[in-house]
């Protein structure tokens, strides 16, 4: 059996990646390295060493590749050892330039997750522990937050990453061995054919696509973070909840937090299809 290694990569946390991994063991048989939802800055590593190694060897294109070789097989070969099945998933957040990344690993799978940057914001900054830590702190932190500052200040930093990333994606684009796709979270919740189909092809499996989204119904969780973020923690066992919109969550913000969120990602969400 050829192993392979499913790639999920995404600009932040809170892209939808468990829920894509749940969908994903209903038509293929996945293992994960470590637990069920655990990230691993795997493209951060790679491009670390690829920088290093053509920082250092710039004259001597033999050594690069020699060195870049001996890493990546490596890597590749350790992660496999990982699992028992056919697929071993790694969910990797937070990248900004994943091109060292994916030529790396040219043969393997790779998932470029998108989610609306807006409610991407909004669910981690919902998971703010606003009451942790000493008392002026504390203060500070609900003045921030509370006025809208604290988003604004989130967001931008994410609008920053945003941008390489997209940067990076437009150069995946123009390569000629392209062994990747686009997911976005939100055409997968409300299970559009077109996603579900584009998903069971290029892993070139034969589930029906209706058969899909009927077991699909049978996941609890659309987002996984959703239970820890919200105050009533009892009541909200399932992200199925009847309170929960994963498509316009920004949009329940007070007004401050919500103009202070939209100043900072400046529509790059445009840019991105919403």
């Amino acid at each position: 059996m050829s192993k392979k290694i499913i790639f999920q990569t995404s600009y932040m946390q809170r892209c939808g990646h468990n829920f894509l991994s749940e969908v994903l063991r209903i038509f293929l048989p996945v293992d994960t390295p470590v637990y069920d939802t655990s990230e691993i800055a795997i493209s951060n590593v790679m491009g670390s060493i690829h920088k290093t190694i053509h920082k250092q060897s710039a004259r001597f294109p033999q050594l690069i590749e020699w060195t870049e070789s001996v890493c990546r097989d490596g890597i590749r070969k350790e992660i496999l050892k990982r699992g028992t099945q056919e697929f071993i998933m790694i969910k990797n957040v937070n990248v900004r330039d994943f091109t060292p990344f994916y030529e790396s690993f040219p043969d393997d799978y790779h998932l470029i997750l998108f989610r609306d940057p807006r409610n991407t914001v909004t669910s981690f900054i919902k998971s703010v522990k606003l009451n942790k830590g000493k008392a002026h702190k504390v203060f500070i932190r609900k003045i921030a937050y509370y006025s809208g500052y604290y988003h604004y200040y989130f967001a931008k930093r994410v609008k920053n990453e945003l941008d390489m990333f997209l940067t990076a994606l437009e150069k995946l684009k123009a390569k000629e061995n392209k062994k990747f796709i686009l997911v976005t979270y939100e055409s997968l919740v409300s299970g559009e054919d077109k996603e579900l189909s584009k998903l069971i092809q290029f892993f070139n499996q034969n589930m029906d696509v209706d058969e899909l989204k009927d077991k699909m119904s049978k996941i609890k969780i659309l987002n996984s973070s959703y239970k820890h973020e919200e105050k009533n923690k009892n009541e909200v066992n399932s992200a199925k909840n009847k309170d929960f919109d994963p498509f316009n969550r920004w949009k329940k913000l007070p007004i401050l937090q919500r103009k202070g969120l939209l100043l900072a990602l400046d529509n790059i969400h445009q840019k991105m299809g919403y």
